[in-house]
């Protein structure tokens, strides 16, 4: 079991378990997300402490922990928590606890971290056949969806094999590179393959990742956030009516209360934010400007993305490109 403790300027969110009863968490290459509620807020954050009980069997039981993120959704703040260390008896420095400050500019820009982050991604996202295995959990592109596209430029490639083949006699004339001769009628047959194989491969793939889905699940986001706000709302009415009444507060308890009171759209485009406070401090607070920048941002997000439909027409093409592809591959076959 992996457990860590977040600690901020105000509070720290007391000892957390990592674990998900419905699906394997925290395997190689993995990217795991949670929900995290706390009572009260922490203020900005400063370290986090994270460690595991060596329970793991072989090798299992360690743990390469790179990094990990916390996004503020109140305050619309991120931290992040660079550690790209072993967390392992048997590894490194043996330690399998360890503190990790909030990283700075100059760590999250380090060349090493930027670029292992998006190789990782390139990998297990955006490379098509990788991804079938390595597929992110929060990716709407599911592994079917992906293997259906692998099978759909297979074929593609197969039937251009079979409508090209001894079409480029080996006496036609040829262009000396030097390091190579290439044959002006196969750059030709080349290039009409790769007209036939890509755009429809292209299509099918862009359909199915950017195509929304046709109905939205109740974001446990918003759930969390909304009890939360409420709780909030429901001390700091309480701490008030205290005040009024002239009652005995103990002000090191109610310096942190905070109320945030979001007004959710249906596209969550305008998100509306209220802080109450007893004290001054340096938080950062989501200022008018961020909340219309993430406005912005959610809007532009929604216009690059396309009907939920598409992914019906995405899987009728690859109906189409795998059944043509199969016939003409059995023409050829009769041929030969």
């Amino acid at each position: 079991k992996v457990s860590f403790l977040i600690t901020g300027d105000w509070d720290d969110s007391d000892v957390r378990t990592l674990q998900d009863d419905n699906r394997r968490i925290l395997y190689t290459g993995a990217q795991d997300h949670f929900v995290l509620t706390v009572p009260r807020c922490l203020g900005q954050l400063r370290y986090l402490r994270i460690w595991h009980d060596n329970s793991g069997r072989g090798n299992s039981a360690s743990w390469l922990f790179s990094h990990m993120v916390v996004r503020d959704l109140q305050a619309n703040v991120e931290y992040q928590f660079i550690c790209n260390e072993w967390l392992a008896v048997e590894e490194g420095d043996g330690m399998i606890d360890r503190v990790v400050p909030v990283a700075g500019l100059e760590q999250m820009q380090d060349t090493a971290h930027v670029i292992g982050k998006k190789v990782q991604r390139a990998i297990q996202d955006d490379h098509l056949w990788f991804s079938v295995f390595l597929r992110p959990p929060r990716s709407r592109f599911t592994r079917v969806q992906r293997l259906s596209a692998c099978m759909a430029l297979v074929y593609l490639s197969m039937l251009t094999n079979a409508m090209f083949y001894n079409v480029v006699p080996e006496s036609a004339s040829s262009i000396n590179m030097g390091f190579a001769r290439i044959a002006p009628a196969a750059l030709g047959v080349g290039f009409i393959s790769n007209l036939i194989v890509f755009p429809p491969s292209f299509a099918i793939v862009y359909f199915f990742r950017k195509a929304r889905p046709r109905g939205h699940k109740p974001s446990r986001v918003k759930e969390a956030l909304t009890k939360t706000e409420q709780k909030n709302h429901d001390y700091l009415v309480t701490m008030m009516n205290m005040a009024r009444s002239k009652k005995s507060i103990n002000y090191a308890d109610i310096k942190e209360a905070d109320l945030k009171i979001s007004d959710w759209t249906k596209k969550n485009a305008d998100v509306r934010h209220r802080k109450l406070a007893f004290m001054e401090s340096s938080e950062k607070t989501a200022t008018q400007d961020e909340l219309e920048k993430q406005a912005k941002k959610d809007k532009r997000k929604l216009r690059s993305s396309l009907p939920w439909y598409f992914r019906y027409i995405a899987w009728a093409l690859c109906v189409v490109c795998i059944v043509v592809s199969v016939f003409f591959l059995w023409a050829y076959g009769i041929m030969f």
